[in-house]
């Protein structure tokens, strides 16, 4: 609610700060038009603009999706492969030092000009802010839970899916939140060299016209479009990934808690229930670790199954878990 508030009030406070200035230095509207009249703009183009959005729309959505699929699997393919890493990665930082409208132009002559060669820029304006982000989440992974993966004889896949993907998600997610606010700019790259649509063909053909309300008003729905696609992106990185390495969440412990003195039931002298808190290990994590101890008949050890219950698993399949252990 309070960003909702912050929102209105520096939009308000920009809105009359540009009000200002054309009243004051008596703009004329080919220069500068008013707030209002980029209002009455978009109100009588409303039906024109709408149109315009949707391919941009499209195309956004389209190039973030496959930039957020070709980034993760670049930054893996960094992390594991050292000879692809050697190879690839200077090749990917030079790909950043070519300008995106040098390039675009030769996209639309080798795709034409469809929505392909549209998506493509935007991969490339995206590409990378994903692919670092992601790797370098995937490079600081504390040792600590690689030790721990290597005890209990994890291999690489199982450390790859339980402990390395799931440390370097908060990364993942920064880098997702920086492509959602390129996502739309990439689009619109691609629509100024070589369109017959979209939000980018409707700003240059209103600035040819001299249709400056027009196409700030087209401006302005560009505005809104990146910020809703960054709030939504936002929105859904926040409920996928609802933990940070750094954080222990207070009221998670307390439901490990309750679940550890609930599986002590279970426990029985012939197959007795060990916990061992550990505050080092996992502070992702609840720092609970339930063992399961077999002893037979002269008292030896025959077999040790140790498990790790993750903070972000459904209170279910704990009870699931811990009836695993006690049998």
């Amino acid at each position: 609610m309070m960003i909702l508030l912050r929102g209105i009030t520096i939009t308000i406070v920009l809105a009359l700060m540009w009000q200002f200035i054309v009243v004051a230095f008596n703009l004329p509207p080919y220069i500068l038009p008013s707030p209002i009249l980029v209002l009455k703009s978009l109100q009588q183009y409303s039906g024109l603009i709408l149109q315009q959005s949707l391919p941009t729309v499209i195309e956004a959505t389209l190039g973030f999706i496959l930039s957020g699929f070709l980034g993760t699997l670049s930054a893996l393919i960094l992390i594991y492969f050292r000879p692809v890493r050697l190879w690839f990665l200077p090749i990917l930082l030079i790909s950043q030092a070519l300008p995106t409208f040098a390039i675009a132009p030769l996209l639309v002559i080798w795709f034409g000009y469809g929505i392909t060669a549209k998506i493509i820029t935007t991969i490339l304006m995206l590409f990378f802010p994903i692919t670092s982000a992601f790797y370098d989440g995937l490079r600081r992974t504390p040792q600590g839970y690689l030790d721990l993966a290597q005890t209990m004889n994890a291999n690489k896949w199982q450390t790859l899916q339980r402990i390395r993907i799931p440390a370097a998600l908060p990364s993942l997610g920064n880098g997702l939140r920086v492509a959602a606010t390129f996502a739309p700019m990439g689009a619109i790259i691609g629509e100024w060299v070589g369109a017959s649509k979209g939000l980018g063909f409707l700003i240059l053909n209103a600035n040819a016209r001299m249709q400056i309300d027009l196409m700030f008003a087209s401006l302005l729905v560009l505005v809104v479009l990146t910020l809703a696609f960054y709030f939504a992106i936002d929105l859904l990185i926040k409920s996928v990934i609802s933990w940070e390495i750094e954080k222990m969440n207070i009221k998670n412990l307390s439901v490990s808690l309750f679940l550890l003195f609930f599986s002590s039931a279970f426990a029985t002298k012939q197959q007795p229930l060990i916990v061992v808190l550990d505050w080092f290990i996992n502070p992702n994590h609840a720092p609970l670790f339930v063992a399961s101890k077999k002893v037979s008949s002269n008292n030896k050890v025959l077999k040790l199954n140790s498990f790790l219950l993750p903070i972000h698993l459904k209170e279910k399949k704990w009870l699931r878990l811990i009836k695993q252990i006690s049998r």
